[in-house]
């Protein structure tokens, strides 16, 4: 009697085996790749769309935003807010300018607002008028705080499968890290980012007054923060009788060093000033940061600024942070950063790179630096 021949089908020709051998490794190669080269997309993909279009390199088919202006109310003030919405959305992003006479409207943050736009993020823009104009002091905090409950509350944004997050630029960063630490905020945010924050303000201070970082090199800091700082401290510094006049010319100065057109009858308002004061502005005008900084350090060490004004001394979010920073950032250290990632206690992803200086886009760059900005944006872009 016969057997059936129970062995699979083509067993028996060593040529089909043979054949069906190097197909399946072929296959096994050719999804391995598949799925290497969707895992490599899925990390970079939307953080390289945004690079590109941020520097201008490439210019993608856009969705339509509309750019709305809205009041929130603020106590007995109000706070003008710019929404970019784009058709359709599922993400919320609060963005808080930095240091700029320009607040809410500042150029550089309006066109990288409508570039998240693109990717079904609605941006909300809010002014707040203590960093619009150069002060660092606890109503800023309070104030972003309010926008945000407006937002999540009162602004008709909020729908049920919409999440939100909170961003910062330079000072306003560790602000925003702040706010998103406190408790009316800390459960309603799904993510806060912080683009060239402070973690300890008064270390930053200290630094812009000596060039030295903590671990001891040293890097010159940018004039325009000494002004920053300088304004800070003008009570302690300089006459009262003298304090309007000596605003007024900083402020002249600064809009000068944001673009906005040379600065307005500086020379005749110096003239006023006595021979001390108008030595501050002179070191401004001749771009000494370090001199500044050295007549400044005592008044630095002596009247410190609020506590509450450092993330590092305010309880951390629960949220997803997002900490990046300039290797070379010269207003404030990316050290500060790197402390911010070790007092975070969620989720924290935390890039140094070479390819920004303090919140702009550095034009010399290596590919591994592009890979690690895009990758990062990507994450951003998922929250």
């Amino acid at each position: 009697m016969s057997e059936f021949n129970t062995a699979p089908l083509g067993d028996s020709n060593p040529k089909w085996s043979k054949k069906k051998k190097i197909f399946t490794v072929v296959l096994i190669v050719f999804i391995t790749i598949l799925v290497l080269l969707g895992s490599l997309i899925y990390q970079v993909a939307p953080g390289t769309c945004l690079i590109l279009e941020i520097a201008k390199q490439y210019e993608f088919p856009k969705l339509p935003v509309t750019v709305e202006e809205r009041v929130i109310p603020n106590g007995s003030t109000s706070m003008p807010t710019l929404i970019f919405k784009p058709p359709a959305y599922d993400k919320i992003l609060m963005i808080i300018h930095g240091m700029h006479f320009g607040g809410y409207k500042e150029p550089r943050m309006a066109f990288f607002a409508k570039q998240l736009a693109q990717f079904k993020i609605l941006v909300v823009t809010p002014n707040i008028i203590d960093i619009q104009e150069f002060r660092l002091n606890p109503r800023a905090i309070a104030d972003i705080e309010r926008a945000m409950l407006w937002t999540i509350n009162e602004s008709g944004l909020m729908h049920k499968d919409v999440k939100i997050g909170l961003m910062g630029f330079s000072f306003a960063g560790g602000l925003s890290l702040i706010v998103a630490g406190l408790p009316s905020i800390k459960d309603k945010i799904s993510c806060v980012l912080s683009m060239g924050g402070h973690a300890n303000l008064n270390q930053t201070l200290q630094y812009l007054a000596t060039g030295k970082l903590p671990d001891g090199t040293e890097i010159e800091p940018q004039i325009y923060a000494l002004a920053v700082v300088l304004l800070q401290f003008l009570e302690h510094c300089i006459p009262q009788e003298e304090q309007k006049i000596m605003e007024k010319c900083l402020m002249e100065y600064m809009k000068e060093q944001c673009g906005l057109g040379p600065a307005q009858g500086l020379e005749e308002q110096k003239q006023k000033l006595s021979k001390e004061s108008a030595q501050w502005l002179s070191w401004c005008l001749e771009r000494k940061p370090l001199e500044i900084g050295k007549h400044i350090a005592p008044y630095i060490q002596k009247h410190p600024l609020p506590q509450s004004l450092s993330p590092i001394w305010n309880v951390a979010p629960t949220c997803t942070v997002f900490l990046i920073h300039g290797t070379k950032d010269n207003v404030i250290p990316s050290s500060e950063s790197l402390a911010l990632a070790e007092w975070s206690k969620g989720k924290t992803y935390c890039l140094i790179s070479d390819l920004i200086l303090h919140v702009e886009l550095e034009p010399d760059f290596a590919w591994v630096d592009v890979w690690n900005l895009a990758a990062f944006w990507s994450e951003f872009l998922r929250f």
